[in-house]
């Protein structure tokens, strides 16, 4: 052994070592980093994403959850851990950590499957007239749906519909005359 301690060396950074005495040191697992070096202990990486690196020398080695998806681990290493937005919510940034906070209700005339970065609109026809949803409704008779609409519109006076899927005013028909 050496007489004092210019003989021992601090870890790099990416590794730790918790133990006095030792003559290695450890990386940090996949999950974690470390940016400074003498470690005894690594950070964990950050909820709303992943670390799949193992030995890491700093957190930009950080991959956000995708859109649509969302993470509240701390010291996550793998994507597995993104799970989707539930079906009727919706998330357009990358690294969402919540489930409820950052996957937003789908909007009024549009629809969320589970797992999208944004809603989609209701077809033509069709009608969503509350927020979370999954599904859209048929359009009312007397009435028409266009595309993304959150209510129905009734056929405007002199004319009515007499199907469940009109799309814009000029699919009501014309009152016959008297």
């Amino acid at each position: 052994g050496s007489q004092d301690e210019s003989g021992c060396h601090e870890c790099e950074t990416g590794k730790f070592q918790t133990e006095s005495g030792a003559t290695a040191c450890d990386a940090c697992p996949a999950g974690t980093y470390v940016e400074t070096k003498g470690s005894t202990a690594c950070d964990d990486c950050q909820a709303g994403g992943f670390c799949e690196e193992a030995g890491a020398d700093s957190a930009s080695v950080f991959e956000p959850c995708a859109t649509g998806t969302w993470s509240d681990v701390v010291g996550a290493n793998s994507p597995v851990f993104c799970r989707n937005c539930s079906a009727g919510r919706y998330s357009p940034i990358s690294g969402a950590t919540s489930n409820v906070t950052d996957c937003r209700p789908c909007r009024k005339g549009g629809v969320c499957s589970e797992g999208v970065p944004e809603p989609t609109d209701c077809v033509a026809g069709r009608f969503m007239n509350e927020t979370g949803a999954t599904a859209c409704m048929d359009c009312t008779v007397g009435a028409f749906c266009p595309s993304g609409a959150a209510a129905v519109l009734p056929c405007k006076g002199g004319s009515f519909g007499n199907a469940t899927s009109l799309a814009s005013q000029d699919d009501c028909h014309p009152c016959p005359p008297g």
